[in-house]
């Protein structure tokens, strides 16, 4: 089952336009587009913060840079810690696919997992990507928000990071 679910987000992803940008905010070396309907809430250093006109979701897109590029038995480790302190935050947490796999394609890691917090009704979804020396996270979250909605969110911000070259699973 979490095999259809991942490769269902993983085919929109790749079948996802990138949105029209109202709006472009640097991290890293890339220009971020805003997506419609979005607004810059926080931006520090290599770390931006989006959140929905709405207010019922907020997108955090991060760069982080590695002097040595790390192995993927290194980025399993990354993806292990990345895992604990998300269950850490949210003990009731569920996750999709449970447990996330991380995977190695075309010299990129990459893990991607979407879940939810049954106490609070949030919803989220994580992609975080490791290509030559930069890692990029891009998280998605919401409460009281529609699961095809947040989906939708979460496929959106994803293009936008890859329509700047960005690696992101």
């Amino acid at each position: 089952m979490f095999k259809r679910l991942i490769s269902s987000i993983a085919a929109r992803i790749a079948l996802a336009r990138t949105p029209k940008a109202a709006e472009t905010f640097a991290i890293g070396g890339a220009a971020i587009p805003t997506p419609g309907g979005w607004n810059v809430v926080n931006q520090r250093g290599n770390r931006i913060v989006f959140q929905s006109e709405d207010q019922r979701q907020q997108a955090t897109l991060s760069v982080s840079y590695f002097g040595n590029p790390p192995s993927f038995d290194d980025f399993k480790a990354l993806s292990t810690r990345r895992l604990q302190a998300e269950k850490k935050a949210a003990p009731d947490a569920f996750l999709e696919p449970d447990p996330p796999v991380p995977f190695e394609k075309d010299g990129r890691f990459g893990l991607l997992y979407t879940g939810g917090q049954k106490s609070s009704g949030r919803v989220f979804s994580c992609s975080f990507g490791f290509e030559k020396d930069e890692l990029v996270t891009v998280y998605v979250e919401g409460i009281g928000i529609d699961p095809k909605v947040h989906l939708a969110s979460f496929e959106t911000f994803v293009a936008a990071v890859r329509s700047t070259g960005r690696s992101s699973p």
